[in-house]
Parts: structure tokens; C-alpha cells; sequence
């Protein structure tokens, strides 16, 4: 059991330290979303290693690297949680509204007064 732990630390040290990369494979980019998923794999992953571990140097050093994982992934997520503080305040009146209008067009396409009108 120690060495499935062990190597689950390993996959999820990967995860987490692949979106540093700045390479631009899908699969390195990709990383980047799962972090709540990660989030909690590592949080299991912890207490596998609480409930399972003998101390040892590899016990120690397991938990240390789930501990900064876990660390670095919820230092991405807690900003969009509700257990962060607000940086923009609500609107108090409703009196002005701005519209927007998005439009994916062939960039060879010359009859953009279409589009306009």
C-alpha cells in the first residue's frame, strides 16, 4: 500500500507541476483545468498517507510534497470560491447598459456592411 501512495504522490506531483511548463502541447496545457479534481485526489491522497504510513523518511517526504500540492492547487481555486473576499462591488443603480455584439467572420469576407446593417 505504501508504494500505491507513493506513486499516486508522484502523479499528482506531476499534475500540478506540468502547467508551470510553458510548453504549448495540448497535454501540458491541458493540466491547467482539473484542479479541483487534483484538489481532491490529493486530499485522499493525504489521508491514505495519514491512515497508512509508518513514519519514515518516504512517509515524511510523501506527505510533504501532497501538502504542497494542495497548497499550490487551492492557491489557483480559493479566488473563485465564495471563501474569498469580493474585489469588485456591486452596482447600486441600473441606469446605464452597454451592449455587445460578437461575430466570427472569415477574414477574407469583404462584405462586412452585411454584418454591420
Amino acid at each position: 500500500m505504501t508504494w500505491i501512495i507513493a506513486s499516486l504522490s508522484v502523479v499528482i506531483l506531476e499534475a500540478t507541476l506540468l502547467p508551470l511548463a510553458k510548453h504549448p502541447h495540448w497535454s501540458v496545457r491541458a493540466m491547467e483545468f482539473p484542479r479541483l479534481q487534483l484538489v481532491t485526489m490529493t486530499a485522499v491522497a493525504l489521508m491514505l498517507c495519514i491512515a497508512f504510513f509508518k513514519l519514515s523518511l518516504l512517509s515524511v517526504i510523501t506527505m510533504f510534497v501532497l501538502t504542497a500540492c494542495l497548497c499550490f492547487q487551492l492557491w489557483w481555486i480559493l479566488p473563485y470560491t465564495p471563501l474569498w473576499p469580493v474585489e469588485v462591488k456591486h452596482a447600486t443603480s441600473n441606469t446605464q447598459t452597454m451592449s455587445i455584439l460578437t461575430a466570427n467572420v472569415l477574414q477574407t469576407n469583404r462584405q462586412f456592411s452585411l454584418l454591420l446593417s
